[in-house]
C-alpha cells in the first residue's frame, strides 16, 4: 500500500472522504475533545512551527470516472464527487470528523472570513449545486449536514441516534472554546489543518480486505454488535448479494433507533442486548452466548457460499433484531410505549412494574421470546408477562434467596429459545401454551422461593446481618405499597417515579428512602446497626425535599417531621405512620421515655408494619402454589392458642 506523512490542507486537496456504512457512527466523547483540545493548546504554546503526529487515516480509493468504488471489500457506498477523488474511510474516521467539526465552528463564527475554509474543507459549489467534501454514513449523514454544514439549530430537536447526540455534545463544546479563544482562533485553524499531521495509508483492494478484522478489533473499542454488521456488510458484497446489503442497512438504521430509545449507551448495554437476542434466536448455551460475533462468523463464515437456506436464515435473524430492539426500547422507555401502543394499558402497566426492577437480566431473553413470538392476543402476552414480574420479584429481586443474582438462569434462557421455536412443552396450542408456561414458571417459583421462604426473607433474625436500607429493591417494594394506598384512595400514583434518578428531577420529586428510627438516635445504647434499625418496617418512601430536612430525632418526633415535610409527594405510608406510633405507643407497658422506650415502641411499629408490607407482598405476587400460613409478625410472643404466629425476634 502507499503511505504519505501529511497534514488536513494537503489531504483534502482534490479530495472526497466518504464514511462506508460499515463503519459505526459517530461515537466520540467529552473525554476524547478535551485530549484535542489539550494538544492543540500545548502545540499553540509553542514557539517552533513543529509537526505534531496524530495517528493515522486509511482509506480506500474509489473510481473517479465511474463515481462507484472498486474495492469489493467493503461497501462503496457513495463514493465520489464528480471530478474528485472518493476514498472510503477504513479508519480515522471518529478523528476526521471531529475535527471537521472544530473547523466548522470556527467558520460559522465569522462566515464571510472563513468563506474559502468551508469550500476548501466541507462543502463546495454554490447553492443548488452544493457538493460535499466529507461524507458521513447513512446513520450521520443526514443530521451532521443539517446540523453542522446548515447550521440549523432545530435540528438538535431530532435526535435519532446516539451518534447525533455526540455530534451535538461536540459541537456545543467547540463552539464555546472558540468563542472563548476568539483572538486565536486563526492560530488555532492554522493548527488544525497544517501543523497536525497523520500517516495516511491508502491500500489496494487485497490489502484493505486483509485489514478488515485489524480495523476492528483495534482503537477505541467496538461492541459486538458493530463488528457483525460490519461482518455481514463485508460478506453481502464479497458474495455479490446486493439485495442483501440493502437489507442489513435498512435493518441497522431501525436497530439503532430502538437502542437509542432504549437508553442503550454502552458498548456493555449493547453486548447484552445481542447477548439476550443470540440466546433466544440461536442457542440457549450461556457459554456460545459471550461470544456471539465469533458464532456468527462461524454460522455465516466469509469462505463458504451463502446458500439459499443460510440467506433465508440470516434474513430472519435481522427481522427478529429489529423487533427484539423495539421491545426492548419497549421495556425500557414508557414514553415510547406509549407513543406507539397508548390504547394497551395492561402491558403498559406490567412494562412499568418490570422497567423498575433493579435488575432483569435473567429474564431478558424471555421477555424478548414472548413478546416477539406471542400471538397477537395481548392479553396472552399480558398474563406471561405478569407471571414473569412475579418470578422475576420473587426470585431476584427479593433479597436472600438467591445465593447469585445469576442463579438458574441457563433454565430460563433454554425456556426463551423453547418458548420462541415453539419446542417441547411450549408448542403452539393456542390458549394450551399459556397453561404449560404458567406451571412451569410457577414452578420455577415455588422451587426458589416457596411462600415461608417469601416471608421469611421480608424479615429478618437477630443473628442475620441483612439492613433492608441496602436492599436494591427496597423502592420498588414501598413504591407498590403506595401505589395500592392511593388506589384504594382512588387517588394516582406512578410508581415509576421510584427509578428516576437525582438528576432527572427536583427535589421534591426525587423520591428518597427514609429510616423511621434513625441510625444515629440513642446510639449509645443502640447502634447504627442494631436490628430494629435494620428491619424492613423501619423505612418508607418520602421526596428528597423532605428527606433533607431530617435528622436524628427520636422516633415520635420523626414521624412528625416526616408527615409535615410532604410538599410535592403526597405519601400514604407517611401519612399512616401517625397510625402505627399512636398505635404501639398505646400497646407499649413501657411509659417513661427511657432508651428501652424508644426499642419497644420501634418494634411494635416495625410488627404492625411489616405485618402490613407482608400481606400487600403475598396478595401482589401471589402464585397458585402459595399458601395462606401467614398471620402476622410479632416479636413479643410465641406460638399461642393455635395460633399461627410468625415470630423473627425473641426480644421480651
Amino acid at each position: 500500500m502507499s503511505a504519505e506523512y501529511t497534514n488536513l490542507e494537503t489531504l483534502f486537496r482534490g479530495r472526497t472522504f466518504v464514511i462506508p456504512d460499515y463503519q459505526r457512527g459517530y461515537s466520540w466523547g467529552e473525554g476524547q475533545i478535551e485530549d484535542l483540545k489539550k494538544d492543540i493548546e500545548i502545540i499553540q504554546k509553542r514557539k517552533d512551527n513543529n509537526t505534531y503526529s496524530t495517528g493515522a487515516i486509511v482509506a480506500v480509493e474509489g473510481d473517479k470516472e465511474s463515481g462507484k468504488d472498486n474495492n469489493t471489500h467493503f461497501t462503496g457506498a457513495i463514493v465520489a464527487v464528480e471530478g474528485n477523488d472518493g476514498y472510503e474511510v477504513v479508519d480515522g474516521q471518529q478523528r476526521l470528523t471531529t475535527l471537521l467539526i472544530l473547523i466548522q465552528s470556527i467558520c460559522q463564527s465569522e462566515p464571510e472570513k472563513y468563506a474559502d475554509i468551508t469550500k476548501q474543507y466541507i462543502q463546495t459549489g454554490g447553492i443548488g449545486n452544493e457538493k460535499l467534501k466529507f461524507i458521513p454514513n447513512s446513520e450521520v449523514k443526514v443530521f451532521f449536514k443539517e446540523y453542522i454544514i446548515n447550521n440549523h439549530e432545530a435540528a438538535k430537536e431530532k435526535t435519532e441516534y446516539l451518534s447525533h447526540e455526540k455530534i451535538v455534545a461536540a459541537k456545543e463544546n467547540f463552539d464555546k472554546w472558540i468563542k472563548e479563544k476568539d483572538k486565536d482562533k486563526d492560530k488555532i485553524l492554522d493548527i488544525v489543518t497544517k501543523q497536525l499531521k497523520f500517516i495516511f495509508f491508502n491500500p489496494s483492494d487485497s490489502a484493505a480486505g486483509m485489514m478488515f478484522e485489524v480495523i476492528n478489533n483495534r482503537g477505541k473499542p467496538l461492541s459486538e454488535l458493530e463488528k457483525i454488521k460490519n461482518y455481514l456488510l463485508y460478506l453481502s458484497i464479497n458474495q455479490n448479494k446486493a439485495s442483501l446489503r440493502v437489507t442489513i442497512n435498512e435493518t441497522w438504521t431501525k436497530i439503532l433507533k430502538n437502542l437509542n430509545k432504549a437508553y442503550v449507551r454502552s458498548l456493555d448495554d449493547e453486548n447484552n442486548f445481542l447477548r439476550y437476542c443470540y440466546l433466544v434466536f440461536f442457542d440457549d448455551s450461556t457459554k456460545k452466548s459471550q461470544h456471539v460475533y465469533r458464532e456468527l462468523k462461524n454460522l455465516f463464515s466469509a469462505t463458504e457460499e451463502l446458500v439459499d437456506e443460510k440467506i433465508e436464515k440470516l434474513q430472519k435473524f435481522l427481522c427478529f433484531l429489529e423487533e427484539a430492539s423495539m421491545q426492548y426500547a419497549y421495556f425500557h422507555n414508557s414514553d415510547y410505549f406509549k407513543a406507539q401502543s397508548s390504547s394497551q394499558k395492561g402491558l403498559l402497566t406490567i412494562l412499568k412494574y418490570l422497567r423498575c426492577h433493579p435488575v432483569n437480566a435473567s429474564i431478558m431473553p424471555l421477555y424478548l421470546a414472548i413478546m416477539c413470538k406471542s400471538p397477537s392476543d395481548n392479553n396472552e402476552k399480558l398474563k406471561l408477562l405478569e407471571l414473569l414480574e412475579v418470578l422475576n420479584f420473587r426470585v431476584y429481586v427479593l433479597p436472600k434467596v438467591t445465593a447469585r443474582a445469576d442463579s438458574s438462569q441457563p433454565i430460563l434462557f433454554k425456556w426463551g429459545h423453547d418458548y420462541f421455536h415453539g419446542k417441547e412443552k411450549f408448542k403452539w396450542h393456542g390458549e394450551n401454551t399459556e397453561l404449560q408456561f404458567k406451571e412451569a414458571l410457577s414452578t420455577f417459583i415455588k422451587r426458589h422461593c416457596d411462600t415461608i421462604t417469601f416471608i421469611k426473607h421480608l424479615t429478618i433474625d437477630e443473628d442475620e446481618s441483612e439492613n433492608y436500607y441496602n436492599w436494591k429493591g427496597l423502592k420498588y417494594f414501598l413504591g407498590r405499597y403506595e401505589e395500592k394506598l392511593q388506589n384504594d384512595d382512588k387517588n394516582t400514583w406512578d410508581v415509576e417515579q421510584v427509578r428516576k434518578l437525582r438528576t432527572e428531577c427536583q427535589s421534591g420529586d426525587y423520591i428518597s428512602t427514609e429510616h423511621i428510627w434513625a441510625v444515629g438516635n440513642n446510639n449509645e445504647h443502640y447502634p447504627t446497626d442494631y436490628i430494629q434499625k435494620r428491619r424492613l418496617g423501619n423505612f418508607v418512601i418520602i421526596s428528597l425535599r423532605a428527606n433533607i430536612h431530617l435528622g436524628d430525632d427520636d422516633i415520635a418526633t420523626k414521624v412528625k417531621s416526616l408527615k409535615e415535610g410532604q410538599s410535592t409527594a403526597k405519601l400514604k405510608q407517611v401519612y399512616e405512620l401517625e397510625k402505627f406510633c399512636a398505635n404501639s405507643e398505646q400497646k407499649s407497658y413501657r411509659k417513661r421515655k427511657t432508651h428501652a422506650y424508644h426499642k419497644d415502641l420501634s418494634s411494635r411499629i416495625n410488627d404492625e408494619r411489616e405485618t402490613k408490607l407482608i400481606q400487600f407482598a403475598l396478595e401482589t405476587w401471589k402464585i397458585d402454589a402459595d399458601q395462606d400460613i401467614f398471620d402476622k409478625v410479632d416479636s413479643f410472643h410465641g406460638n399461642k392458642d393455635g395460633k399461627n404466629y410468625f415470630i423473627k425476634t425473641t426480644e421480651a
